[in-house]
């Protein structure tokens, strides 16, 4: 007997990135045996970069890629949009790390950047790719120390950034609530669906795609083995892209940590409400202080706002503050329960 997987993806809601898409069609489902060259178990982002570059080199392997959700809708396809060259890390005080390691995650990043840009360009993606950069933004006074700090750990680093006062900010952005912003180019600025889903459709002929399948049970070879629901595939080489999930196919057990953040995305803004809001028609914010809100507008809802959670090790229902507040927590049918946030699993992806 195969080895089961326990721990499956499965997602509460339509990400509001793939349902701005409108009706898709119907996912491709694996329902046979389907012997393969290379087999690649998630279809994030590094499993589809993994996918379209294997099939670069190996023009001649059968490769197949599963996903247990479709693709565009799962965790890849929940972030913020950002591709980000070199991340803000909230772990080391002066938010960076020292140069020579920059310098590495830097050059790492901005090639994968640039592959992701190639593909946006050669086949005309529709992902409103936009490289201007991302601005860290302060809205108190702890928020300037904190990018006081972060800009002359970048001037020590020669990495370039510059200043936006607050009426530069308001100009972006369409509001006073900012104070002053610190602007790093090299980051592209995305809608993480379309992106997905446009690369998953280009991919070489020599791929193909399986969605809405998880993978129940694994038997490591070679020849490895996966069983889904309805299909089963033996492949001579296995490549487990599933992030947080890859601790309950038997790899890296208790190490890895996945969490949920929410967010809410505006609908379409109209002539009236544009006119209104001001702005630029698009940006990118992420907060000076680390447990800030993340802002983005786009084209495909003008705002979206990403707010990040805090860990907690013991997580513990709250306790009722009355027969009502009771009902609402026991009873996950009411729409009033349904608003609030509730224990679930998501790993970020290499963006933010």
């Amino acid at each position: 007997m195969l080895p089961r997987v326990e721990v499956l993806p499965k997602e509460q809601t339509t990400s509001s990135w793939f349902a701005a898409m409108g009706k898709m069609t119907p996912a491709y489902e694996l329902a046979e045996t389907l012997a393969v060259d290379w087999l690649i178990v998630g279809a994030g982002w590094v499993g589809l970069a993994a996918a379209r570059r294997l099939a670069e080199l190996c023009p001649d392997a059968r490769i197949a890629l599963i996903d247990a959700m479709r693709i565009g809708n799962g965790p890849g396809g929940r972030s913020a949009g950002f591709a980000i060259d070199l991340a803000h890390n909230p772990r080391k005080a002066v938010f960076l790390d020292d140069r020579q390691t920059n310098s590495e995650e830097k050059t790492v990043n901005l090639s994968g950047i640039d592959y992701l840009r190639r593909g946006v360009e050669t086949h005309a993606l529709d992902c409103d790719w936009d490289p201007r950069g991302k601005i860290h933004a302060a809205s108190s006074d702890g928020g300037d120390r904190r990018l006081e700090v972060f800009a002359a750990e970048l001037e020590k680093t020669d990495e370039p950034f510059s200043w936006i006062d607050r009426d530069g900010l308001h100009a972006t952005v369409g509001s006073r609530h900012y104070r002053r912003g610190l602007l790093t180019p090299g980051t592209a600025l995305l809608d993480p669906a379309k992106t997905l889903i446009g690369l998953a459709r280009t991919l070489p002929e020599n791929v193909d795609i399986y969605e809405s399948r998880p993978a129940t049970s694994l038997r490591l070879g070679p020849p490895h083995d996966i069983i889904t629901p309805l299909g089963h595939v033996p492949a001579e080489n296995l490549m487990l892209t599933a992030n947080g999930f890859i601790s309950h196919m038997g790899f890296f057990e208790s190490t890895a940590i996945p969490i949920y953040t929410y967010a809410s995305m505006t609908r379409p803004l109209t002539s009236k409400g544009q006119d209104s809001v001001g702005g630029e028609a698009g940006f990118g914010i992420i907060p000076a202080d680390p447990f800030g809100t993340t802002v983005r507008r786009t084209k495909v809802a003008d705002s979206f706002f990403a707010t990040p959670t805090r860990f907690a090790p013991v997580i513990a229902p709250p306790k009722p503050r009355s027969p009502t507040h009771a009902h609402a927590i026991s009873d996950p049918s009411r729409p009033d329960s349904r608003r609030s946030p509730k224990s679930a699993s998501r790993t970020p992806g290499a963006e933010r």
